[in-house]
């Protein structure tokens, strides 16, 4: 998993041979690490940026908690759990200077969702919806979030928060063959990829 901080940054974690998180950064001159963040995690991390020098990592532990590391611009501080019992990595998004939601499926296969919104954490709260995998959420702007997963159905659906309260769940079709991948380019527009029963790339995007 890589993020970006600002211009010529390039900062990717990984897990190593030893479950631990690892780190390796492109400084705009050079590579350095790999350098080990320890932990025992049991997928790849899921970082997140929300500003200049500043990166929050999170992972699920061997008690299959959510837990968090994070970068400060100055020192890495964590590990600290910040609970739940999660089906997967988690995924996460931020929409804004110190916020930041991430989204998991819990043992009950819905979407749950935590939340920092720059003084505390808040959640775990339930989403609703029956989840094959992760969901996959992705903001376009200021207090708005989209989240898409796949159903038991094999269609993906779509649920959002708009600012004020939460939408959906809708389904928007198809028959994908894993968890889909969706991204945002501007404001309320969104594009989503999914591999079909064809095994072919599939798009569906909102405009």
């Amino acid at each position: 998993n890589c993020v970006s901080w600002g211009p010529d940054r390039l900062d990717c974690f990984a897990r190593g041979t030893d479950k631990a998180m690892w780190h390796k950064w492109w400084d705009g001159g050079q590579w350095g690490g790999w350098e080990s963040l320890g932990g025992i995690i049991l997928e790849q991390p899921e970082c997140v940026s929300w500003g200049s020098d500043r990166i929050d990592c999170f992972a699920r532990g061997t008690d299959k908690a959510m837990w968090h590391k994070w970068w400060d611009g100055n020192q890495w501080g964590g590990w600290e759990s910040l609970g739940g019992i999660i089906l997967e990595a988690p995924n996460c998004v931020s929409w804004s200077n110190d916020r930041i939601d991430c989204f998991a499926r819990g043992t009950d296969k819905a979407m749950w969702h935590k939340w920092w919104d720059g003084y505390q954490w808040g959640g775990w709260e339930s989403l609703g919806g029956i989840l094959l995998e992760r969901p996959d959420c992705v903001s376009w702007g200021p207090n708005r979030i989209d989240c898409f997963g796949r159903g038991t159905d094999k269609a993906m659906w779509h649920k959002w928060w708009d600012g004020g309260q939460w939408g959906g769940w809708e389904s928007l079709g198809g028959i994908v063959l894993e968890g889909q991948s969706c991204t945002s380019w501007g404001k309320n527009r969104l594009d989503c990829f999914g591999r079909g029963t064809d095994k072919a790339m599939w798009h569906r995007w909102r405009n």
